[in-house]
């Protein structure tokens, strides 16, 4: 099997779309036409990881975080993240990132720590805008094999629906002038032709490969395209979830949480209520969402890396946050990551693709 074809299955998971401006996921390293027979999966790239993966003669690291973040001048050993990039490329060794386009996608980072809190109508915390209608005109005779193309790429799903569509009837006018390749008509000669128009929504992460689809499937040189997006219009999609778990009394949801989320200790600012029932929850380095979680309602906010003017910001708005830890939270996307890999890979009967994982030294912090 090669890098193409799982990095093609991964964001098949959670498409790159999702990914936030600044982020920098995706193949970082390597060729992707090189063939795999071992997969690492880990949080971060280290010289652990990837002196591991050359133990086990892996070809593809799989990250939650990017090897590479800001943009690099130069490579040089000097330099620990060119060292990394010098070290795998001499190992022959594949780095591919799956970081906040894993964070924002439906059953996702988030969505996994949601299911291990029993999360109940979810949504996201900060919601994606960017839903978008696509509109094209087909002849009759291929509207229906475009419009299924489209609906397998992810065009027409809307709330607990899909294969959503309209379609109205009318009639196309075209000349084909000299160089042209028409599907139908002469050339310098007016055709006119019984189509179709289609419209479906698609929302921003399956837009790119709906268009693509489209694009193959249809029969014309240059067909008719419209796409509007519709700034009013919410998705499934974003940024942390918020929603409902069973209610907890404030002096248990911390050993609860605990529990729930594997993790020896966590950090509180402000004082628990006396009932928990709402929670919001982000996994990694959500301070900069406290504001909002405090908008949403909830009774409590999990996230990580949770600075001192944080606290202070959540303390004024009443707002009790845990920090659970960069780590104590992202190494339940670790685990998200290894099963949707391995099913993915059991889908497509991929069976001599094995998967490991590099699961010593993770977390850099302990406790003194």
């Amino acid at each position: 099997m090669k890098v193409r074809e799982i990095v093609e299955a991964l964001e098949r998971l959670a498409p790159p779309a999702l990914a936030e401006s600044w982020d920098n996921s995706g193949l970082t390293v390597g060729d992707p036409d090189g063939e795999v027979r071992r997969i690492v999966v880990t949080l971060d790239v280290t010289e652990g990881t990837l002196e591991y993966a050359a133990a086990m003669e892996a070809e593809l690291v799989v990250a939650h975080h990017p090897l590479i973040f800001g943009k690099l001048s130069a490579i040089r050993a000097d330099d620990p993240v060119g060292r990394l990039v010098m070290k795998a490329v001499r190992s022959g060794i594949a780095v591919y990132g799956m970081h906040t386009n894993l964070d924002n996608a439906p059953g996702g980072m988030n969505d996994e720590l949601a299911d291990r809190l029993g999360m109940m109508d979810r949504r996201p915390l900060v919601p994606l805008s960017g839903a978008y209608k696509v509109a094209v005109t087909v002849p009759d005779e291929h509207a229906e094999a475009v419009m299924n193309a489209m609906f397998d790429a992810g065009a027409g799903k809307m709330g607990h629906y899909d294969r959503c569509a309209f379609k109205t009837e009318g009639e196309g006018t075209f000349r084909p002038l000299a160089g042209a390749h028409p599907f139908v008509g002469q050339r310098e000669t007016t055709a006119r032709v019984p189509e179709e128009k289609l419209e479906a929504l698609v929302d921003r992460a399956h837009l790119d490969g709906v268009l693509a689809v489209l694009a193959k499937a249809h029969p014309y040189e240059h067909p008719a395209v419209d796409v509007i997006e519709l700034f009013r219009q919410k998705t499934d999609l974003g940024t942390g979830r918020v929603g409902r778990i069973v209610p907890i009394q404030g002096g248990e949801f911390l050993p609860w949480l605990k529990e729930k989320l594997d993790l020896p200790y966590v950090r509180v600012c402000g004082d628990l209520p006396q009932w928990v029932e709402k929670v919001a929850v982000l996994g990694g380095s959500g301070a900069s969402y406290i504001l909002a979680a405090a908008r949403s309602g909830a009774d409590v906010y999990v996230t990580g890396d949770v600075k001192h003017h944080d606290a202070l910001l959540a303390k004024e708005l009443s707002l009790p946050v845990v920090d659970a830890g960069h780590y104590g939270l992202e190494k339940h996307g670790v685990d998200w990551l290894i099963r949707g890999l391995q099913n993915t890979l059991n889908e497509l009967q991929y069976n001599q693709v094995e998967i490991l994982v590099d699961a010593a030294g993770m977390d850099p912090f302990y406790l003194g």
